[in-house]
């Protein structure tokens, strides 16, 4: 079970073996033992490509459960539980990753040496069961699942620009007046097309000129500070703006409810100690960084 576990998590057998420190003909020859005594084929490999098939995937997170049961049992047999060990895959929007998780994540680290993390900064979606992740962070309406969540905090969709860009142009006091106002989309916050407000409590879509569309959050926010536009961002995002007036919010009494921010985790019956571990240290200072 170790052998495929670390295959699937290495992506190959050759780096399985150097992983392992084994041959690379034993580590291909156990995943083929174990697929015969299955009775299933787990993996298609070739020389270059490994990729689970169903059964493969299946039998992974059933082997992930065992294998995380019997290193807590080891832990607790040589007295070492307080000690965390292992391996944690972690996904979350870009900015908010960078900006609020990371230096906790840092810390975390430091303080837990014998834990490995892998951080996967994305603004789309990863499937966390395809993409073997253990914890995610979401922004937005959860739909039913099996999976476990964590409430961390709520934030806003903000309408923002530069105080440089409106001591040149007037101020926008409603959404239609953004038609005369060079717009800066994001990609994953806004169209380029329109944008969303409410409206005496409806939902109302302004139609906009587009002068800049960007797919990165970062980007996008350094040519509003710029003054090249009005753009929208998230209330996380734009936190330190705010603060130091290199931005200002428009608009506000038309902005959407708050939108809420979760952890989500597999609902195993029995959560590694390690996620655990990391689970009840982050929570609490993620809730007070989105106060």
């Amino acid at each position: 079970m170790n052998v495929f576990a670390t295959i699937a998590k290495e992506g190959s057998l050759s780096k399985a073996s150097r992983k392992m420190g084994l041959p690379l003909p034993t580590v291909s020859r156990r995943l083929t033992e174990l697929e015969e005594s299955l009775g299933v084929t787990l993996a298609i490999r070739s020389t270059r490509n490994f990729e689970l098939t169903d059964a493969g995937d299946e039998y992974l997170e059933l082997v992930r459960d065992i294998l995380d049961q019997i290193e807590e049992a080891e832990n607790k047999l040589n007295g070492d539980l307080k000690k965390l060990k292992g391996h944690i895959v972690i996904t979350a929007p870009v900015c908010l990753g960078k900006q609020l998780l990371l230096p906790h994540l840092n810390k975390f680290l430091k303080e837990n040496p014998s834990i490995s993390i892998q951080l996967l900064l994305s603004d789309n979606l990863l499937d966390i069961v395809d993409q073997h992740v253990d914890l995610a962070i979401r922004l937005g309406n959860l739909p039913d699942s099996s999976l476990m969540a964590r409430h961390l905090g709520k934030v806003r969709k903000c309408t923002v620009a530069s105080p440089q860009y409106l001591k040149i142009n007037e101020r926008p006091n409603n959404p239609s007046d953004l038609i005369s106002h060079r717009c800066i989309s994001i990609d994953n916050i806004n169209s380029a097309q329109s944008w969303s407000f409410l409206s005496r409590g409806k939902k109302k879509n302004i139609s906009i000129k587009t002068y800049l569309s960007v797919n990165n959050v970062e980007a996008g926010l350094e040519s509003i500070r710029n003054g090249l536009g009005i753009g929208q961002a998230y209330s996380y995002q734009i936190q330190k703006d705010l603060k130091k007036n290199t931005l200002v919010k428009v608009l506000e009494e038309f902005e959407h409810p708050a939108l809420p921010i979760h952890l989500i985790y597999h609902s195993h019956q029995k959560i590694p100690h390690r996620l655990r571990a990391f689970i009840d240290y982050i929570t609490p200072r993620l809730r007070k960084e989105l106060e």
